[in-house]
């Protein structure tokens, strides 16, 4: 574990924070988890010691709404993504939360240049912006799809399983989604009635044909999407190679300062480092 968080209650981190806020007056990230500390602590060149990872958005939301309290002040930025939370940034009596402008931040990471430069290391031939602007706009046809699944389980409170599911309702031949089959398979891997099948599979065709398919993906879907193509479709690689662990390694390690000052995040984020009485220790902002 990459953090200095050892426990996963609420009062365990704030007691963390206290420890920390009174051996050192600096800046100190709340975060969901050690992805996230690995790319703000890289692009922002912030030490590690300075973020705790809450393993999970659950706890990073729990934690923020015990401010104000010993340990939460204005040197202590919180940062998350914004999901199918409808969450914005919030600034609360000094302690602020700071959210992704899409899904996760891995998404808007990865529609500016970073998915060019992930998807140039694999192909054979010289990549060039149309091909990439091709992919790009096929994988996330995909994952946008998954995404409204995402949604209407979270909306719905279906709870459905996501993690680590089966991506054979994907042709990665014909880079097709079969969205029929995608919801019955959710459904099942989730032991969950089929009563909501045809409305569920409705709003998803619907929200897929209305809506701007980067607002509705999930980053993370579209890194093991890239994943799985690159090996199937792209033949590039094999799938040892373009592991979706080694494509989420390219990504933090590529992500630099210029890559988060485009997100609305980010002049929230120098306004509370320049309000702060706190010692900022990353690069200038």
């Amino acid at each position: 574990m990459n953090s200095i968080t050892e426990a996963l209650t609420a009062g365990s981190i704030i007691g963390v924070l206290r420890m920390l806020r009174s051996a050192r007056k600096e800046i100190f990230f709340i975060v969901e988890g050690d992805r996230d500390i690995a790319v703000f602590s890289e692009a922002l060149k912030v030490p590690k010691s300075n973020f705790v990872s809450c393993c999970g958005k659950e706890m990073v939301m729990e934690v923020f709404g015990l401010a104000p309290c010993d340990g939460l002040d204005s040197g202590t930025i919180f940062i998350r993504d914004a999901d199918c939370d409808g969450v914005r940034h919030t600034l609360r009596d000094e302690v602020q939360l700071l959210v992704s402008d899409d899904y996760d931040f891995e998404m808007s990471l990865l529609k500016g240049r970073l998915f060019a430069r992930i998807l140039a290391e694999f192909l054979k031939s010289k990549a060039n912006p149309s091909s990439i602007t091709d992919a790009f706009d096929t994988l996330v046809s995909l994952s946008a799809a998954i995404g409204a699944l995402r949604f209407e389980s979270h909306h719905r409170a279906m709870n459905l399983k996501f993690r680590d599911m089966d991506l054979d309702f994907i042709d990665f031949k014909r880079m097709t989604l079969d969205i029929d089959r995608m919801v019955r398979y959710l459904f099942a891997r989730s032991q969950r009635p089929m009563d909501d099948f045809g409305d569920v599979t409705r709003s998803i065709k619907n929200a897929v044909a209305v809506n701007d398919p980067v607002s509705l993906s999930s980053g993370k879907d579209l890194i093991r999407l890239l994943s799985v193509a690159l090996a199937r479709y792209f033949k590039c690689c094999n799938a040892a190679e373009c592991s979706e662990t080694t494509l989420s390694r390219m990504l933090r390690i590529g992500v630099v300062q210029d890559d988060l000052r485009d997100m609305t995040f980010y002049p929230q984020l120098v306004a509370r480092v320049n309000a702060s009485m706190f010692t900022w220790q990353g690069v200038q902002l």
